[in-house]
């Protein structure tokens, strides 16, 4: 297929359906692609199989743009910094367009606070449900709430009344039964009061509770009401659909495109700063570190709480990344990834850590009492270790911030790759270990582990490429590995003016760059 030009429209004419194509018109004219390496093969094999990963529309799957689109961008990023190829950047810019027209403050989408923000907001199995009870005279009397580990596609809650109390049903979409509470009031001074009782009771598997908006007493009527999930926007898929934008930024001006290119790349960064700010101060600082909270009475599991290490790294890339627009990001990003670099534990010559900080309530666990949560009361600590495919998130994170000249102590380049050979069987990354600390099992996002080699090193793992072709269908994530996989390729090349420079340890604040490892640190056995 070498020198082949495909016209990207004509294939994705015959992709596209229903809303998709109105989003693909609103994205035309396409660039056309010269199919030259493995990487363009599979670029235009997801394309044909997922168009809906370059053109996605107001009514795209939750979580899609997060976990699907967003590494399009990375992927299309990567290759035109390390080619200077054109047609990837015509495609980013596309793609990327496509991305900020479905943003809430575009559609006017509101979330369940009544706001529509600069950022994509999501509902379905991401959010709590909720539903609204009433009483004899149709007037709201409280909002019950469901926050399941794993969803069903949907639930019913049947309130069934007696003389004195009140009893709750929950059915799941098959008409299974899965939580049932007896003998409640809406009294507040009765030890049968439902918020009271529903809290005490928690941890339960659906973690319902109770809302009292009348504090009446009332008694509710028999209803069967359907609770919807409410529309929140979380950290870590802002942090992983804008940080692609500001990266292409710093791409343009690395390869001295800004002629072409510089308008989109000043639009890309305000979007990425303004989406930064709607969540810049869930960004916690105490005594034990620097962390991003999810405020108490977000409708989400695990509101009041500290968020996973991955989902607080991918908001800590996107915090370096506009850091030069707004310099609090890049202080606030920088004690974030040194917060992580401080859970660590070395592992023979690599590196271990779990997937909630050490030091976080979620690791610890905590009770009712507490009050800490609202949708998710109570908590039986997690001390589960990383797993192989959110470690890949944690992991491209670390490496923008070491690259950024962040100290973040035995946290290096060489350390990561340490990790990567503990983690790597014989047979290569199609039986890399599911868990940082644990069992063998396969992990899609694994290729992705590949960044932390320099390119001279990455041809060892060229049989990794091929298992992301012959996967069916291809993901998004796949893409994002293959581009590192195709760094050798005959067209990819950073010159040395836009070779990643080598720099000193910053200090605590993320200021004064010096020199630390960088991508083209030699993988020593």
């Amino acid at each position: 297929m070498e020198g082949m030009r495909i016209d990207r429209r004509d294939l994705l004419k015959v992709s596209f359906g229903g809303a998709a194509a109105l989003a693909l018109a609103a994205c035309q004219p396409l660039t056309e692609l010269q199919v030259r390496t493995s990487f363009d093969q599979l670029l235009l094999q997801l394309e044909q199989q997922e168009p809906e990963l370059f053109a996605p529309t107001a009514d795209a799957t939750d979580g899609m743009v997060a976990w699907g689109t967003s590494y399009v961008l990375q992927a299309l990023n990567e290759r035109f910094l390390r080619t200077g190829r054109t047609d990837y950047a015509d495609l980013f810019v596309q793609v990327a367009d496509c991305v900020l027209n479905i943003r809430d403050s575009v559609l006017q989408r509101r979330d369940w606070t009544g706001k529509a923000l600069p950022i994509w907001t999501v509902a379905s199995v991401y959010t709590a449900m909720r539903a609204n009870v009433t009483d004899a005279t149709g007037t709201v009397l409280a909002i019950f709430a469901l926050a399941p580990l794993a969803h069903a596609k949907s639930y019913t809650i049947h309130v069934l009344p007696g003389t004195s109390s009140f009893d709750v049903r929950v059915l799941d979409n098959t008409g299974k039964q899965v939580d049932s509470v007896t003998g409640l009031t809406m009294d507040p001074t009765s030890a049968s009061y439902a918020p009271r009782v529903l809290r005490r009771r928690a941890p339960t598997t659906m973690s319902m509770t109770c809302q009292d908006v009348q504090r009446s007493g009332a008694m509710p009527v028999a209803q069967t009401v359907v609770p919807r999930s409410a529309r929140v926007g979380f950290a870590v898929h802002t942090g992983m659909i804008a940080s692609p934008l500001i990266e292409f930024s710093t791409s343009v001006a690395k390869r001295g495109m800004s002629s072409r290119y510089g308008a989109d790349a000043a639009r890309y960064a305000r979007a990425a700063a303004s989406a930064w700010l709607v969540h810049a101060d869930e960004v916690t600082t105490d005594s034990r570190g620097t962390y991003v909270k999810t405020p108490r009475g977000t409708p989400v599991r695990y509101d009041g709480a500290d968020v996973p290490h991955n989902q607080a790294l991918a908001l800590a890339r996107l915090g370096l990344g506009v850091g030069a627009h707004l310099p609090s990001a890049r202080t606030s990003a920088t004690k974030i990834f040194q917060t992580f670099a401080a859970d660590v534990r070395q592992a023979g010559a690599g590196l271990t850590w779990n997937y909630f900080w050490t030091k976080g309530v979620c690791y610890r666990g905590y009770s009712a009492a507490t009050g800490i949560s609202q949708y998710l009361p109570a908590m039986v600590g997690n001390h589960g270790p990383e797993d192989t495919s959110h470690g890949a998130i944690d992991v491209l994170a670390v490496l923008q911030a070491l690259d950024a000249g962040i100290d973040l102590g035995k946290v290096t380049v060489a350390s990561l790759q340490a990790t990567l050979r503990s983690l790597t069987l014989a047979s290569g990354f199609s039986t890399i270990v599911s868990e940082v600390e644990g069992s063998t099992k396969g992990a899609r996002n694994a290729p992705l582990w590949s960044a932390v080699l320099p390119p001279d090193q990455r041809a060892s793992y060229l049989m990794m490429q091929q298992d992301i072709l012959h996967h069916a269908p291809p993901r998004g994530s796949d893409l994002l590995g293959a581009a590192y996989a195709d760094a050798l390729s005959p067209s990819s090349s950073i010159p040395a003016s836009v070779t990643p420079t080598t720099s000193t340890p910053s200090s605590s604040n993320g200021s004064s760059p010096s020199p630390t490892a960088s991508l083209t640190t030699p993988l020593n056995d």
